[in-house]
């Protein structure tokens, strides 16, 4: 989507219902300081579009503009109805078959809800799954004391555990922060999975837990970081979820989504705020006095990344393979 413009009024309406006449799929917004920012859908359109943009002001009342919102809203109409019968073509395929479950979404599934179980629940450092799993945990001691406070963070790493940059991400804190995270695992994750292949979807899971636990856990506490604590004798690194690959999962499939119309990949406008909600409420530092605990801001800004870039790099596979 490329920005090609600005009105001041509302005859940026007339404009865009051309250009959708015409096969060129196009939206206005609110622009900052008032006025409307027009937008083209496909990058294929920007040339002809900017070409019309020009006519468009230098004539505004030409009739043919007011003239093509009937055509406007029945090519609107006919999007509509073909998003509508893929959609039940879908249902009939699924009536006809068994859809195999995604293999690595399932298994992603069922550790996470093991974890919980394990460590009761919650992120409590007398079970062994949190000992094993988090990201630096250790028994005090003189060394570790002495440390520095990044080769403290990374005692773990240094001793060859490196499966702790990735199970950070299946360790929970409560009920409502795992079954957040695996509603969108399922409701997205998966169908990642089924369109792009057990290699695509392995790939961005792996990254986006191992790169943002690495951040989370190393960028300094003044920056947003998670410092490893001494408590009862051990010293660790007190961060967990699933929600830097949900951040992850969600950047791909709304990068994805939005550049071309994926049926499978759709997400309301309010799932789309609430994600983007939910970040800022970390970002500007309200998470700790609303919802009670600090959030993993590095985890999930970097899952955002990854997730943008990997569907970003999706798109242009896909156009080279046509």
């Amino acid at each position: 989507m490329r920005k090609i413009g600005k009105f001041p009024d509302e005859t940026a309406q007339y404009f865009v219902n051309y250009l959708v006449a015409s096969e060129m799929p196009a939206q206005i917004s609110p622009a900052p300081g008032g006025g409307f920012d027009l937008w083209i859908v496909e990058e294929d359109h920007l040339v002809q579009a900017l070409q019309d943009f020009e006519e468009f002001t230098r004539n505004p009342d030409d009739p043919k503009y007011r003239q093509a919102t009937t055509k406007a809203d029945e090519f609107r109409q006919k999007q509509l109805d073909r998003v509508r019968q893929y959609q039940k073509n879908v249902q009939k395929v699924h009536r006809r078959t068994v859809r195999r479950k995604p293999p690595v979404g399932m298994a992603l599934l069922f550790i996470c809800i093991i974890a919980f179980v394990t460590s009761k629940f919650s992120f409590n450092l007398e079970t062994a799954t949190v000992q094993s799993m988090a990201f630096m945990f250790a028994p005090a001691s003189a060394e570790l004391d002495s440390m520095g406070s990044l080769e403290r963070q990374c005692y773990n790493l240094m001793q060859g555990e490196v499966w702790r940059l990735i199970t950070p991400a299946f360790l929970h804190m409560s009920f409502a922060h795992i079954i957040f995270n695996m509603y969108w695992l399922v409701r997205l994750g998966f169908h990642i999975e089924q369109r792009e292949g057990i290699a695509c979807f392995l790939s961005l899971v792996l990254t986006s837990a191992a790169i943002p636990n690495l951040l989370q856990a190393t960028v300094p506490v003044e920056f947003g970081g998670t410092p490893a604590y001494s408590v009862a004798g051990y010293w660790v690194v007190p961060f967990g979820g699933f929600s830097g690959v949900g951040y992850a999962i969600f950047g791909f499939v709304w990068m994805r989504g939005t550049w071309k119309i994926v049926p499978e990949y759709f997400m309301s406008p309010v799932s789309v705020m609430i994600w983007i909600a939910w970040f800022m409420l970390g970002v500007v530092g309200l998470d700790r006095s609303l919802v009670g605990f600090q959030m993993a801001d590095w985890a999930h800004g970097g899952g955002l990344f990854i997730g943008l870039l990997f569907g970003a790099m999706q798109i242009g596979r896909t156009a080279k393979q046509r």
